[in-house]
């Protein structure tokens, strides 16, 4: 079922907009349009698409670059990931930011005395507040 149609099966409440943007990095081929607007994806370095979604080799320089929109406000993000292992300390999930990384938010794994853990970060400026756990999906 398309994401922007979803509001009128009932599968979200009435006047709840269904979704602002939707990039689904499954399938073969390229660059990805936002099923709700007309904001592209852009695979960047080595990054790739397969039937299972995005695949990112975990160096420097490879990753989808979205187009900008204004962020902000209640935030609903869903991702699923799979990682190869955990040798990257910090690689980002995702990673939105401004002005240099000053303010962002972002998902990243973090590698506490060989405990994987999942980090989130919400930070303005030099000021952040960050939540680590660990979770068993890891194990």
């Amino acid at each position: 079922q398309d994401a922007a149609s979803s509001t009128s099966s009932g599968l979200v409440p009435e006047g709840v907009r269904a979704c602002e943007h939707f990039f689904d990095m499954r399938g073969a081929g390229g660059n990805v349009t936002d099923r709700c607007s007309s904001l592209m994806a852009r695979l960047m370095g080595g990054a790739r698409r397969t039937e299972e979604g995005l695949v990112l080799d975990g160096k420097d320089g490879t990753y989808a670059s979205l187009d900008p929109w204004p962020f902000g406000g209640p935030t609903s993000i869903e991702v699923y990931v799979r990682y190869a292992n955990f040798d990257t300390h910090f690689a980002r999930v995702f990673n939105f930011s401004q002005n240099n990384d000053d303010d962002r938010v972002y998902v990243c794994n973090y590698n506490s005395g060989g405990k994987a853990l999942i980090c989130w970060l919400v930070a303005q400026g030099s000021n952040g507040k960050y939540i680590c756990r660990d979770s068993t999906c890891f194990d």
